[in-house]
């Protein structure tokens, strides 16, 4: 299986002395998108695997984009690939992970959500879903799921971030809450979760509990944890506009305070200075945010979601590999549906 992004790393061990401002742009960025786009997008504890379904894993891939060409001239990698992950509430599972990609050739920023329920082949042997290969395991858990995410898109992340659940409603309160379109009044509770949700429809400056709510919430929606991924991107992206803002950089020092003691990453500072310095440059509007398609699956009683292989392809060469790499099904070590089911008994 040939491998991808592995392209050389420009993360320096030193950096140029630099004022509190330019540093806070630089650092906060890159920390406090990752806090909000990991631990938001799928801020949720043990909920059922997503029920949506597409079509038949034998359908053809489609058409991708021409491939992005790499600057030249410059001793910066073409392309940052960070893995982004979130532990669910007793810090065990990585319920949320991304692979954040950052294309410093057209300043433009993609986010590939990969579903917690993806079954992959353990390393030891057997089936195993995605989110429990952490295991609570510190950097060398999150060494072991860097592996597994690049054995099942392709690509060898340069990094990884990780955050726990509990800064998350602090970082959005920290940043004086964030606006956003709410799509449908919701209300559910659960006090087996001390849950309680109710949001009504429309714009509003949602609190750190309010947002913790909103990116919860599945019950509602018809195709419920398709619908929660969307609108989960949705105020991720407005979230993270908000964090580079003119007016938050009062905020930016407790920001940083406050991730300080949230976030364990392999990331040296040079890594982090330019992909905050990088992030300045992309259009977030623009932001492409994809999760892989596939279908619910059940073997031996447990249930998965197990992706397309054509899904994965599409979305990788589309908006993640550089000039002359393409990504082909003999690069990819995904368990289809058709596989999956042919597991179960």
């Amino acid at each position: 299986m040939r491998l991808f992004g592995t392209r050389p790393n420009a993360a320096f061990s030193k950096h140029p002395r630099s004022s509190r401002a330019r540093l806070a742009r630089c650092i906060l960025p890159a920390l406090a998108l990752s806090a909000v786009f990991s631990v938001g997008t799928l801020a949720v504890r043990r909920q059922a695997p997503c029920t949506g379904r597409a079509p038949s894993d034998a359908c053809p891939p489609q058409t991708a984009a021409a491939p992005r060409a790499q600057p030249a001239g410059t001793k910066r990698p073409a392309a940052y690939d960070i893995l982004l992950c979130g532990t669910d509430a007793d810090g065990v599972r990585t319920d949320t992970i991304i692979l954040a990609h950052l294309d410093c050739a057209r300043h433009r920023a993609a986010l590939l959500s990969l579903p917690r329920d993806t079954p992959i082949r353990a390393e030891g042997g057997g089936l195993q879903k995605l989110n429990a290969v952490y295991a609570g395991g510190g950097a060398e858990g999150m060494q072991a799921l860097c592996r597994a995410v690049r054995r099942l898109v392709g690509i060898r992340p340069d990094g990884y971030v990780l955050i726990d659940l509990t800064a998350f409603c602090r970082a959005v309160d920290a940043l004086g809450g964030v606006e956003f379109d709410v799509p449908m009044d919701m209300d559910y509770d659960d006090p087996a979760q001390d849950l309680s949700i109710h949001l009504k429809k429309g714009r509003a400056r949602l609190t750190g509990s309010e947002a913790m709510g909103l990116v919860r919430f599945r019950s509602g929606y018809a195709t419920q944890d398709i619908r929660r991924t969307q609108v989960q991107q949705a105020f991720l992206k407005e979230a993270a506009k908000q964090c580079l803002s003119a007016s938050t950089l009062p905020r930016l020092g407790e920001l940083m305070r406050l991730l300080s003691g949230h976030v364990t990453t392999d990331l040296r500072v040079g890594t982090v200075l330019a992909c905050g310095a990088e992030l300045l440059r992309c259009d977030l509007d623009a932001v492409q945010t994809a999760t892989v398609q596939g279908e619910g699956v059940t073997v031996n009683g447990v249930s998965y979601y197990a992706l397309y292989d054509w899904s994965v392809i599409d979305i990788v060469n589309d908006s993640f590999l550089p000039a002359g790499q393409r990504l082909t099904q003999e690069d990819l070590d995904v368990l289809t549906p058709a596989m999956v089911r042919r597991m179960d008994g």
